[in-house]
């Protein structure tokens, strides 16, 4: 099946971090509707390990939904920045911590149905302190290490409940929510011929 055809667009706002654009679309059957989508630059999370395997979560305010929420340090990307280096930025700006080690985790659409953001996952290690410097308007009002358990607890309870953080633990930590066995358990090793 072909995709839809567009048909006109135009940019209905533009913001500090995002456009809204509207597109008219025809599909491959003839119907013709409309779609506002949200034009993102991408953003990178970073999930940040002690060495003793614990994780650093944010409790921040999002205006968005009306409530504080423990998160994964994130951000949106910068022009021309890449993500590890937007990851970097993020972890020191908003935990006051910098890494020795950053792995990519993976790289994820978090609302294709409405935004072609691209969020990058990364896992940081090594960590050592750095220096604090939020943005305006950005409410932290905590920084805590958390155990796997406490995690898992938190999980399963809806204590956690932002998406990129939830994908993150699964990815680092494998939690189920209930403190049961992973949802999937770590791929086999094949043995090479």
């Amino acid at each position: 099946m072909a995709p839809p055809r567009v048909l006109a667009r135009r940019t209905a706002y533009r913001g500090r971090h995002f456009d809204l654009e509207v597109l008219d679309l025809e599909g491959p059957g003839g119907d013709r509707y409309r779609r506002d989508v949200v034009r993102h630059p991408g953003s990178a999370v970073v999930l940040p390990l002690t060495d003793a395997g614990e994780v650093v979560l944010l409790r921040q305010y999002r205006v968005a939904v009306g409530r504080w929420i423990w998160e994964a340090p994130a951000g949106t990307l910068e022009p021309g920045e890449r993500p590890e280096v937007c990851a970097r930025r993020e972890l020191e700006e908003e935990a006051g911590l910098r890494c020795r080690r950053l792995r990519r985790l993976v790289s994820f659409y978090p609302a294709p149905g409405m935004t072609d953001e691209r969020m990058h996952l990364y896992r940081a290690e090594g960590l050592r302190p750095g220096r604090v410097r939020r943005d305006q308007g950005e409410l932290i009002s905590r920084v805590r290490v958390f155990r796997p358990s406490e995690l898992a607890a938190m999980v399963a309870t809806g204590r956690i409940r932002d998406g990129k953080t939830l994908l993150g633990l699964w990815c680092i930590l494998r939690l189920t929510g209930d403190g049961g066995p992973p949802i999937m358990p770590p791929p086999k090793r094949r043995k090479d011929s």
